[in-house]
């Protein structure tokens, strides 16, 4: 006996709990002499079981019938599973001979047990067709719901028994009955994980609703579309009057739900689009699925350029004008932002709020840094302002994110020393900001924090903010390493090393014109200053070394004399400074001294010395 009945009848006097145990062992002859002795056939258990409940689920039928004999309940329900005839009905093999004989008795085959499950939802769950059949014959209702509203045919349908089904059916079962959740026998037969084809087909059949909504408004082909039966039940519920566009209550068309869906498949969205699906349809968001799509990481660059390959606006505006690469780019799903672009999505779009995609990104509820530079490497502004005049440096700020703070800063982000939340965040946290990134990235948020600080530094309001400004970037100019900055220079173009040289000069300037002007005025800050000078051009060295090696990979050494005519010219397009054109001079004094296999071939050597006065005359 298992132990939990044993513990169950531990309250009862011996007598008592000797019936239980030979009720149990099938004793006939000892539960006759324990009733002779007086013993209550009425008795139970912990759980409110009578010795008839126990007899009934072991099927032991003789003793059923001699308990029977004695005018016991044959009705009584106990606390967890209802009557005998449920007790019957337990057991993985139920025995048919003391169900006939419990019906017999009396046994009501529609009473209920606690849960609402009658007589007909046990032998449903135990798959026994036999007793269904027996159960029916005498006067079950086939449309009788347990607690969570589900007929004996969702149960049939769950259990995957057509056979059963069919018996239901014919029996008067209603194929349009809903649970509480709204579903149908046929969205029930679709929502299970592996859905038998043959079920669905037989519930169409017999009537059933293939537009049928749940309480969501959901229909079955939402439901093939979230489980993506793509092959199997989508083409028979399109071909039996399925609504490919069918809305929820939310908005949703079956298109919306396979795309939020854990395990998109490629297949199913084809499908759904092959039928007709209407890719712009919108949510009660304005949410294409190309918006769901963005938003989803489980959807793979082919599903994506599906949707927009079948027409799907890219830049389709749902609720708060939010396009899809806004979407893309709050959770930071890099490849949907790569194939949007591709597709000609504008990536400085303004939504309700006047906000870009770049700045959405940054206002993420976890910011990615690669996608961020990311949008930036593909064009996006990084001086945008929204409808509160906050600027994405300004969000930065806000959530103190120094690495986004180094990347926008290096992409000549605008610092306004006016708010006084960017003049205080900067006073304390340049160097910290100027650890971020690579050297060369450090560079440029360096240059641009000082460009923007020489603009102010003859303020007197911001003498404080100079002199710790300027002694921060000194320190910060110490910690950048010019072996690793010219391992960064791969993949940088000459302009943008022209540009960085440009910029470099111009700090030089700058600190030799003012450096005297502070000596006695503000001798820290001229020291700083003083300081920066040999760093400096030691970096720009190291810069124009770079740019020469650029320059001479560009030009080559076996072309032709109009190959290098076109490509000198193209470098001298690239010097943006009277110094840049100086360093392209020295450049080709340089190169004229080198053996090249045409150095000595008069047309060409005549060219170079013509374009070096010519230089010469310039600067």
């Amino acid at each position: 006996m298992e132990e939990w009945r044993k513990e169950s009848i531990e309250h009862l006097d011996n007598k008592t709990k000797a019936l239980f145990e030979a009720v149990y062992d099938n004793n006939l002859i000892k539960v006759e002499e324990l009733i002779a002795d007086g013993v209550d056939v009425s008795a139970r258990d912990e759980r409110l079981q009578t010795p008839l409940h126990w007899a009934a689920e072991k099927g032991h039928i003789c003793i059923v019938k001699e308990l029977l004999a004695k005018d016991v309940d044959v009705n009584t329900s106990s606390k967890y599973h209802g009557t005998a005839l449920h007790s019957a009905l337990s057991s993985d093999n139920p025995n048919l001979e003391v169900m006939e004989t419990l019906i017999r008795a009396g046994a009501d085959v529609n009473l209920p047990e606690p849960t609402g499950y009658r007589p007909l939802h046990y032998a449903i769950c135990v798959q026994d067709t036999n007793a269904v059949n027996i159960l029916i014959k005498a006067g079950a209702d086939t449309n009788v719901k347990q607690k969570h509203g589900k007929t004996p045919l969702h149960l049939a349908v769950t259990k995957d028994n057509l056979e059963i089904i069919n018996i239901l059916i014919k029996g008067g079962a209603d194929i349009e009955s809903h649970d509480k959740n709204g579903d149908t026998p046929l969205k029930t037969a679709i929502g299970d994980r592996k859905p038998k084809i043959e079920i669905v087909a037989a519930l169409i059949k017999a009537g059933a609703n293939v537009n049928a909504k749940d309480k969501y408004d959901s229909t079955p082909l939402h439901t093939a579309a979230w489980y993506n039966y793509s092959t199997v039940v989508i083409p028979i519920l399109i071909k039996t009057g399925a609504d490919i566009n069918a809305q929820t209550q939310s908005g949703e068309t079956p298109l919306h739900t396979i795309v939020r869906s854990k395990n998109p498949t490629i297949d199913t969205i084809k499908a759904l689009i092959q039928y007709g699906s209407n890719v712009n349809a919108k949510d009660n968001d304005g949410k294409t699925p190309l918006h769901l799509a963005a938003s989803s990481k489980n959807l793979t660059i082919e599903m994506i350029g599906t949707l927009i390959g079948s027409g799907s606006d890219i830049n389709s505006r749902a609720k708060y004008d939010q396009t899809p690469l806004h979407t893309a780019a709050d959770v930071g799903n890099h490849q949907a932002i790569d194939i949007l672009i591709k597709a000609g999505a504008d990536i400085n779009s303004l939504n309700k709020f006047k906000r870009t995609p770049l700045f959405e990104a940054v206002d993420s509820f976890k910011p990615e840094l690669e996608v961020i530079k990311y949008l930036i490497k593909l064009g996006a502004n990084v001086n945008t302002e929204d409808r509160h005049n906050t600027t994405i440096l300004d969000k930065a700020i806000s959530i103190d994110r120094k690495d986004i703070i180094s990347v926008l800063l290096s992409h000549a982000a605008s610092i306004d020393w006016g708010k006084e939340e960017q003049r205080n965040y900067f006073l304390n946290s340049t160097l910290f900001v100027l650890e971020q990134g690579n050297p060369y990235q450090k560079i440029k948020a360096w240059l641009n924090i000082f460009n923007t600080f020489s603009e102010v530094s003859d303020d007197p309001q911001y003498t404080q903010l100079s002199q710790k400004i300027i002694k921060n970037l000194a320190v910060a100019w110490d910690s950048i390493d010019l072996d690793e900055l010219k391992i960064t220079f791969a993949g940088k173009k000459i302009g943008d090393i022209s540009k960085v040289i440009a910029d470099l000069y111009n700090v030089i300037e700058f600190c030799d014109d003012n450096k005297d002007k502070y000596r006695e005025s503000n001798p820290e800050l001229y020291e700083s200053l003083q300081k920066i000078i040999p760093g400096l051009e030691e970096s720009v060295d190291v810069f124009k070394s770079h740019k020469t090696d650029l320059i001479l990979e560009h030009i080559g050494s076996e072309i032709t004399l109009s190959e290098f005519k076109g490509r000198i010219k193209f470098c001298i397009s690239q010097c943006n400074s009277f110094k840049d054109t100086n360093f392209l001079k020295d450049f080709l004094t340089d190169y004229l001294d080198q053996d090249h296999e045409f150095i000595n071939e008069i047309p060409i050597y005549q060219h170079l010395m013509h374009l070096n006065g010519t230089l010469e005359d310039h600067a």
